[in-house]
C-alpha cells in the first residue's frame, strides 16, 4: 500500500514479529510514508498490557485476556495506543487482533473509515455486528461469499470463515 502512494501505519506488538517486519522493510524499500511500531492498539490512552506470545504458534499471541492460550507461553509488556486518532484520519484500517477486534472496532462512530477484520469469536461477532448495525454502516462477509451482511449469522466469528468487510462501499 505505501508503494502505491498511501500513507501505512501497523502495529505490531510482538516485538520478534515487529524486528521481522522491519528487516522485511529494509530489504523491499516502499515510499517513504511507512511506518510499523512495536506498540498494540487499543480503546485506552497509552497504557501497558500483557501480551502473551504463544511459543508454538505466535500468529495466535494476543493481548491477555483476549483469548485463551494454549501451549507454551512467553509474557511480555507491551505499550498500547488509543486506536481513535488513528481511526479518525484513515480511510482504510485492516484488523487482526486475535480478540481485541471488538475492543478497537467499538469506538468508531461514524462512517469515514472501511475495514478489513478478521473476527475471533462468537461474541466480538456479536458486538461488532449490533454496533455497525445500529450506526447504519455495511458489512460484507466473505463467509457468505461477500454478500452483504443481513443478519448475525452472516458475520464470520473465526478466522476459518473468512473476513468481515465493513464500509460505504461494497468491497
Amino acid at each position: 500500500m505505501a508503494k502505491q502512494g498511501w500513507e501505512v501505519y501497523g502495529y505490531e506488538p510482538d516485538p520478534i514479529h515487529h524486528q521481522i517486519a522491519l528487516a522485511n522493510i529494509q530489504a523491499n524499500p516502499p515510499a517513504l510514508r511507512l511506518w510499523i511500531m512495536n506498540q498494540a492498539l487499543s480503546d485506552k490512552t497509552e497504557f501497558e498490557a500483557v501480551f502473551i506470545r504463544v511459543g508454538n504458534n505466535t500468529t495466535s499471541s494476543h493481548l491477555e485476556g483476549d483469548k485463551q492460550p494454549y501451549g507454551p507461553v512467553e509474557r511480555l509488556m507491551v505499550h498500547m495506543v488509543d486506536c481513535r486518532a488513528l481511526i479518525e484520519r484513515s480511510d482504510f484500517a485492516k484488523v487482526d487482533c486475535e480478540g481485541h477486534e471488538a475492543t478497537i472496532l467499538l469506538t468508531v462512530e461514524d462512517k469515514t473509515c472501511e475495514f478489513m477484520v478478521e473476527i475471533t469469536n462468537q461474541a466480538n461477532a456479536n458486538k461488532i455486528y449490533e454496533h455497525f448495525k445500529s450506526l447504519d454502516i455495511g458489512m460484507w462477509s466473505q463467509k457468505i461469499g461477500w454478500q452483504e451482511v443481513k443478519s448475525l449469522e452472516d458475520v464470520p466469528n473465526h478466522h476459518s470463515q473468512g473476513h468481515l468487510f465493513i464500509g460505504n462501499h461494497k468491497p
